[in-house]
């Protein structure tokens, strides 16, 4: 009996629905010219990606470098210490302030003529025509709201400071944090990153720069040490070098002006001269020992990055899919007009009734 009474409700929905069908496919129709306004209000963002993979592991190198400089007699040690960047940071790297603001300044072509990726992001967006009107009232409260509190702006054409952005600044950042994506497979390690943009060719050239910018980030993290360390002991072998080459100079100028004299004194003058010459002589080769060191140092903590697949102009747009806007728009507007056969008049009625 409950079966066949679910078979009735199930049969007299269904009428109900093909008794208005007519004012369903009107109701669809209308949903479908709205979604067409939409679907072709939205402007088109085209995806380039890329994907890297970085050295994540301690190399093994380190010995077959020690041997050759004879790294272990420096005092730079061998020991390796495990990354402090590692891959699952990367995300973060690139959607840091310091980051994204060195992207301002990435050279572009729009519409034939040259200029920045920031001026790119604040002046040449298209936009769909609603976000003007639900912007409105965002713009009457803070109006009134800078009224109220008055509040020191920083001008429009200050230079970039990372500790304090301007609007347009700000702005463009949170763009560019929409607009760039970078994913990390756990297992793998592999980098893909993609950027979002309305120009295929600046969406490549973007993404092209964000690669090599990420892989100049970490080189110059994972080297830093090792290359105040090569300066401080460069520093030390040009000076090592300079008075090893003064010592030489004063001792073979007094051989040359004493070469006659065979006092003891002569003798003594001599025998101190070339041992200030020996002692800086030897200190000048432990110091060139070093300074090879140190170069193999910065060698060593160099990562090494393999583009698995470098960046490409998309030539499809990534988004927005038409057809779904419009079958979604459908969706609605049948879901909306059944609602309203179905349950409308009961719930005027219901609501009439209290």
């Amino acid at each position: 009996m409950e079966e066949k009474k679910n078979a009735i409700d199930l049969t007299d929905l269904i009428a109900r629905l093909l008794s208005r069908k007519k004012f369903i496919l009107i109701w669809c129709a209308a949903a479908l010219v709205v979604g067409l306004v939409v679907a072709f209000s939205i402007p088109k963002e085209y995806r380039a990606g890329a994907k890297l993979a970085p050295e994540y592991t301690n190399r093994s190198s380190v010995a077959s470098l020690s041997a050759l400089v004879g790294i272990a007699s420096s005092g730079l040690g061998t020991s390796s210490t495990r990354d402090a960047v590692y891959p699952e940071l990367y995300p973060d790297i690139v959607e840091s302030i310091p980051f994204l603001t060195g992207l301002f300044d990435v050279p572009v072509t729009v519409e034939g003529e040259e200029t920045t990726l920031f001026d790119y992001l604040l002046n040449h967006q298209k936009k769909p025509w609603w976000n003007a009107v639900l912007n409105l009232p965002f713009k009457a409260v803070g109006w009134v709201v800078g009224l109220i509190h008055e509040t020191p702006e920083i001008p429009d054409d200050a230079p970039v400071d990372n500790f304090r952005l301007n609007k347009k600044q700000m702005y463009v950042v949170s763009a560019l944090k929409k607009r760039l994506g970078v994913v990390v497979d756990k297992k793998t390690f592999v980098v893909k990153l993609t950027v979002m943009m309305q120009n295929p060719v600046i969406a490549a050239d973007v993404a092209q720069k964000v690669l090599g910018e990420l892989q100049r980030y970490i080189t110059e993290y994972r080297t830093e040490k090792s290359r105040q360390n090569l300066e401080y002991t460069k520093s030390l072998y040009e000076t090592a070098q300079a008075d090893y080459f003064t010592k030489q100079k004063a001792y073979a100028r007094y051989m040359d002006s004493h070469q006659s004299l065979s006092g003891l004194s002569a003798a003594t003058e001599s025998e101190r001269l070339r041992g200030e010459m020996t002692l800086a002589y030897d200190l000048y080769t432990r110091m060139a020992q070093q300074l090879q060191a140190a170069n193999a140092k910065v060698l060593e903590e160099t990562p090494v990055f393999q583009v698995m697949q470098g960046p490409s102009v998309p030539i499809r747009k990534a988004k927005p899919s038409r057809a779904a806007t419009l079958l979604v728009f459908l969706l609605l507007g049948f879901c909306i007009s059944s609602s309203w056969v179905l349950f409308g008049k009961d719930f005027f009625t219901a609501v009439k009734n209290r």
